[in-house]
Order: structure tokens, then sequence, then C-alpha cells
């Protein structure tokens, strides 16, 4: 697979650690010299520097996105949504599609069947993270037909590996610097830091480092 034409698909980039990833990736793409697209419900500014070769497309242009919260509104929504995402696979014609974070992959793998055109799934929470049960539903059901689901860690892979064939374990990318001063070692103190939204820090995994450092 030449993998030259790449398209992405996540609901923003306003922030976020799913969001940093999939910059992080677009950019080395784009300095490899792949064809880079980002599709994002709204083209709004994106939180981390972007290449400047890469194109951004707004899943939601030309289309009025408050459906009213009727159900009839709603489903009218989606599936206008729905053609909209196909379409841009379409004209695309990438040769490789990558969507984040779990409804925004159950939308493209919905909006991709039968397009014979490799997609990538990725999981950028723990997997045995609560949500609807609309969105679990769909999960179990579309995630099948995806060529590849990726998650972060090895315990998640272990959940899933018998769950869907296709399965891969892929942590997060780490970005080296060069040329940067670091404060020398025997000058540092032991401190942990730890960020994340305060409401999931089950989520997060807070709960885990407390009791990990706690052993110490």
């Amino acid at each position: 697979m030449r993998n030259n034409k790449i398209l992405f698909f996540i609901t923003s980039l306003a922030g976020g650690g799913a969001e940093r990833v999939l910059v992080t990736l677009a950019n080395s793409f784009a300095n490899n010299g792949k064809e880079v697209y980002i599709a994002t419900s709204q083209i709004n500014a994106s939180a981390y520097p972007l290449k400047e070769t890469i194109r951004r497309i707004g899943i939601n242009t030309g289309f009025y996105e408050d459906y009213g919260g009727t159900k009839l509104s709603s489903l009218k929504y989606y599936l206008v949504r729905f053609r909209r995402i196909r379409q841009i696979v379409k004209d695309i014609s990438p040769d490789v599609v990558i969507s984040f974070i779990t409804q925004t992959n159950n939308e493209v793998i919905f909006s991709m069947l039968g397009l014979r055109i490799p997609l990538v799934v990725c999981e950028y929470t723990n997997v045995l993270r609560s949500y609807d049960k609309k969105t679990t539903f769909f999960r179990k059901f579309l995630y099948p037909f995806a060529t590849a689901i990726t998650v972060l860690t090895r315990h998640d892979y272990k959940l899933w590996k018998g769950k869907y064939r296709q399965v891969v374990y892929m942590p997060n990318p780490v970005v080296i610097y060069k040329n940067v001063e670091l404060t020398p070692m025997k000058a540092r103190k032991k401190v942990v830091l730890a960020v994340g939204t305060v409401k999931s820090w089950k989520i997060k995994g807070f709960d885990n480092l407390i009791r990990s450092w706690g052993l110490r």
C-alpha cells in the first residue's frame, strides 16, 4: 500500500489528547511527502500548529447542523451527515482513512461501507470506558468492518484481541525536540505531574496513579 494520500476524520481540532496525536501524525506524514487531509465537523482554528500543506475539510459544510432535537430531524441530520462523509471519501479517494474517537469512528465506518478503502479506527481512551447505549451498540456492530483498530495500551489489547480480530496495540507517538536545553538530572526534584480533566479521573487513571505511588 502506497499511503501517498491520507484522510483523517475527527470531531474537531479545538484541543485534547486525541487531537494532538492526530496533528502530530498528520504533520509527520506531510513532512514525509504525503498528501494529507483532515475532515472535522466544522473548520475551526486548530489548537496545535498544522503544516501549511495539510488541507482541512468541513463535514457539516452546506447543511444545517442544529437539527432541533426531534427524532425525525435528528434522523435527517445524520443521513445527510453520513452521505457527506461518504462523498468526502469518494472525492478524495485516499489510500487510507484514519478515524479518531469512538462516536466519529462509528459514523465513518457506517458511511464507508462498501467503498473498499482501508480504514483504521483509533481508540484514544480506556476501552472499558462507558458510553451511551447507542454508541456502545453501534461500536460492537460496526468495528468488525474496520481494516484495523488501534488501542493505546497492552492491557487494552488483551481485553480486545479476542473481541476484534484486527485490533493493534499502538501507543501515542512521542516528539523528541533537538537542541532543547534540559534541566540537569542532579538538579531535578522528584515530582510527578499528571494532567487531565478532573471529572474524568477514572478514565485518565488518576486513581491507579495514586495507588501506584502509594506503594513506594
